[in-house]
């Protein structure tokens, strides 16, 4: 009985994560650069990124301490150079000392994991 409540929640967890997931990835999109670049690769794309939904997506990153990445619930999409994206799990991984940490909170360090490898 104990073994089936443990898999009721691991397996709500993940649906609840996976309806977080498709809400979570419209903070790229594609747009194109009214200027020169400086320099001038042989291709490159521009993308807007929503920085607000992105911070939402990183502040819901549970702590390394709690989670490996690969287990991670919290996911990220980061755009390819080829024009496709791929998915991380990623966890908040703090490596300042707790007091330089709290004067400069805006500096976070995450660790990823990939998970569409090909």
């Amino acid at each position: 009985m104990k073994h089936l409540i443990i898999k009721s929640i691991c397996a709500l967890t993940l649906i609840i994560s996976s309806i977080n997931l498709l809400a979570q990835t419209n903070y790229w999109s594609d747009t194109s650069r009214s200027d020169e670049p400086a320099i001038k690769p042989l291709e490159y794309r521009v993308l807007n990124l929503e920085v607000e939904t992105l911070k939402e997506v990183l502040l819901s990153a549970p702590y390394e301490s709690s989670v490996k990445a690969i287990d991670s619930p919290s996911v990220i999409v980061l755009p390819l150079p080829d024009g496709s994206y791929e998915k991380f799990s990623f966890v908040n991984s703090p490596v300042m000392a707790p007091g330089l940490a709290s004067r400069f909170p805006e500096i976070q360090v995450f660790l990823g994991q990939g998970i569409d490898s090909t």
